[in-house]
């Protein structure tokens, strides 16, 4: 049996690594590194671009971590660790929807948009169009079910509503007191809340003849005072100013002699010009209806 082979002596050693040492063989402090890292070093900037630390290290014969020293040392760019990136990092661009700069991450190199919200508030004409698509096809089909629903005999709270001739925020109303029953149904995507045949012959019978007593054909009976002037004055305002609109209480000799006397008399007061005005027409004018003749002496 052949004896092992005997390592190199310390001699051999120093040879090798072309370092200064002392008598004793001890090796000298120095700055500068020795020639074999120098070479080593200059074959890791070469490999460095192309190859990993573990890579070059099994070429050169040297562990990982002293190739990632002598990065280090030659200052070269570190890169991440793992699997190199089989495409090139990703350039600054700009934002289709608001034009700010950004850098894409590796993952999505076309990305066009800077942040989601920002996609979002941008659509595309593609995604547009496929949006009005969908939006067409869940209307046509909630349609179509809506329709077999009411040959069946139901109705949705929009239809009811428009049957009782009334919004249809007071059959939510209903709905929440109790005074009807209906059923929420999503139908395709939309929400709907149905009214059974039933539901609906009874709330007809019980409920809607309550309703009506409460409310009367005008105000309800407890509305008095100054909400009932309010709403009053709040639904005769679409006619003012209209063709057989609001008509003045007083006529058109009356307004006529206000303007006169008020031209020969200019001292004189509404209430004093309505006085006369009613003495002399036979007919009563307040001193509002006065002021309103003077205010508009055009008509």
């Amino acid at each position: 049996m052949m004896p092992p082979a005997s390592r190199p002596t310390l001699a051999a050693q120093r040879d090798a690594t072309g370092r200064a040492h002392d008598a004793a063989g001890r090796f000298m402090r120095t700055s500068d590194p020795a020639p074999h890292i120098t070479a080593r070093r200059t074959e890791v900037a070469r490999l460095y671009p192309e190859k990993t630390c573990a890579e070059i290290g099994a070429e050169l014969g040297w562990a990982a971590p002293t190739i990632w020293q002598d990065v280090k040392a030659l200052g070269l760019d570190r890169r991440r660790p793992g699997a190199r990136r089989k495409y090139p990092e990703p350039e600054e661009r700009a934002c289709v929807g608001c034009g700010s700069l950004f850098t894409p991450p590796s993952w999505a190199p076309d990305q066009r948009f800077h942040s989601i919200p920002c996609a979002r508030a941008t659509p595309t004409e593609r995604v547009r169009h496929r949006a009005r698509e969908l939006r067409t096809e869940w209307r046509r089909r909630a349609e179509a079910e809506i329709a077999k629903l009411n040959a069946a005999g139901f109705l949705t709270a929009h239809q009811f509503a428009a049957e009782r001739k009334v919004t249809e925020s007071t059959v939510s109303q209903w709905i929440a007191r109790g005074l009807l029953k209906a059923e929420r149904r999503v139908i395709a995507r939309e929400p709907h809340r149905i009214i059974a045949p039933e539901e609906r012959e009874r709330f007809n019978a019980e409920e809607w003849p309550r309703i009506c007593k409460r409310m009367g054909p005008g105000f309800p009976e407890n509305w008095g005072g100054e909400r009932r002037r309010t709403w009053s004055r709040r639904l005769r305002a679409p006619l003012v100013g209209q063709l057989g609109g609001h008509r003045p209480g007083y006529t058109d000799a009356q307004a006529q002699l206000v303007r006169q006397l008020k031209t020969k008399f200019p001292t004189l007061g509404r209430a004093t010009l309505a006085h006369m005005v009613t003495e002399i027409t036979k007919r009563p004018i307040t001193e509002k209806q006065v002021r309103s003749i003077l205010s508009n002496p055009h008509k």
